[in-house]
């Protein structure tokens, strides 16, 4: 299982990727958010973690998806599973 630290380090550059392609500023965004830039600067960085009720607004205001943000905007396309895959031992 991963690290809470690597988990929070993963989302924060998918929400970097994701704020970046949608044009905004962390100032921007921060205050859309109602938080400040150094939260979601620190956000961004891995050193906090993102609320559940922070995430839903982030996604609504940047248009993506949770699973977009928690599974990965920076890393490769991953391949989808198969069914076989799944079954695989």
């Amino acid at each position: 299982m991963r690290e809470k630290k690597d988990i929070n380090i993963e989302i924060g550059g998918n929400i970097q990727v994701a704020r970046e392609q949608a044009g905004y500023t962390q100032d921007t965004l921060s205050e859309m958010l109602g938080m400040t830039p150094n939260h979601l600067s620190a956000i961004e960085r891995g050193a906090s973690g993102i609320s559940l009720e922070a995430l839903q607004r982030l996604c609504r205001l940047l248009g993506v998806s949770a699973d977009r943000i928690s599974l990965g905007l920076t890393s490769q396309k991953r391949k989808p599973l198969r069914l076989p895959d799944v079954f695989r031992i």
